[in-house]
């Protein structure tokens, strides 16, 4: 855990990671139970020390502020524009009237939709939780493991894993064990993007193969992007169209042209002024793809 310029300082398993429009990016770091953040300088600092329990995935709100899960106790915390840690979201069930704390038994990933309602990735139950802005949280896709398009409970995920949003409200989830990019719609209903067997193979839709799906991010209004194991795959949202802009299916370690380089397991990814940053748990790097 050191602070400093971005090529001295050090990470202890720097897992979620977010960046803002000004080009700030922030990183769960795990380990350390803390917050860090690279400003557009390149200086890495401490913004939240270790008052948190294993902060992991992370998110960029429509207003620039940053939302994390801490997964240690399960539930989701703000950071305002001002990185202020805001305290916990409140995520309830109703029973016989009274509200009570809503269990998940795996909270992985979540996502913000613009007017506050949040989705949640329970691991555990292979479902998608809708937190209404009332606090009131639902099932509202999932629920039961296998694999089955549909409308809400009647479809089926088989570990999903992450998940993002577009303006519209759409979700896209990475189905890990199932090997695919499931879209949701706002009224519940589940289809399948992209993906089929366990592979690495580049092509429209289902005839595209992911090798190990770790994380998904709507990039612009016709673009998804895949952190697929050691590579980063895009999705044109229009043709369907699975692409490799970085990396490839062999993992390593090196810098240079995007289709050259080597990652190796990308954890989380998220997008600034056209450039993507990446994290790399295992090996505690933030690598940056320029341009997008």
């Amino acid at each position: 855990n050191l602070d400093g310029s971005r090529l001295l300082a050090r990470f202890a398993s720097p897992h979620g990671i977010a960046a803002t429009p000004t080009g700030s990016v922030y990183i769960s770091d795990g380990a350390n139970n803390n917050i860090r953040k690279i400003s557009p300088e390149g200086i890495v600092s401490t913004i939240i020390f270790k008052q948190l329990a294993k902060p992991y995935s992370m998110t960029t709100a429509n207003d620039g502020s940053i939302y994390f899960l801490e997964a240690g106790r399960q539930r989701i915390r703000k950071i305002n524009t001002d990185d202020q840690i805001q305290p916990p979201i409140e995520i309830c069930k109703i029973v016989d009237g009274i509200r009570k704390p809503y269990l998940f038994t795996n909270l992985f990933d979540f996502a913000v939709a613009v007017d506050g309602t949040i989705y949640l990735v329970d691991i555990g139950s292979h479902s998608i939780i809708k937190r209404s802005t009332n606090g009131i949280a639902t099932i509202f896709a999932g629920g039961t493991a296998g694999y089955r398009d549909g409308n809400g409970t009647d479809a089926q995920f088989n570990t999903p894993t992450n998940i993002t949003i577009d303006v519209k409200g759409n979700l896209y989830v990475t189905d890990l064990l199932n090997s695919r990019i499931r879209k949701i719609t706002t009224d519940g209903t589940v289809t399948t993007l992209a993906g089929s067997t366990q592979g690495f193979t580049d092509g429209v839709g289902t005839s595209a193969q992911f090798k190990f799906l770790q994380d998904v991010l709507v990039a612009d209004s016709n673009t998804l992007l895949v952190a697929d194991a050691s590579a980063i795959r895009a999705i044109d949202l229009i043709t369907n169209q699975v692409t490799t802009i970085a990396g490839s299916a062999k993992s390593g370690y090196l810098n240079g042209p995007a289709l050259s380089a080597l990652f190796s397991g990308i954890s989380q990814i998220t997008v600034s002024k056209n450039d993507i940053y990446a994290s790399e748990e295992g090996v505690r790097y933030i690598r940056k793809i320029s341009p997008l």
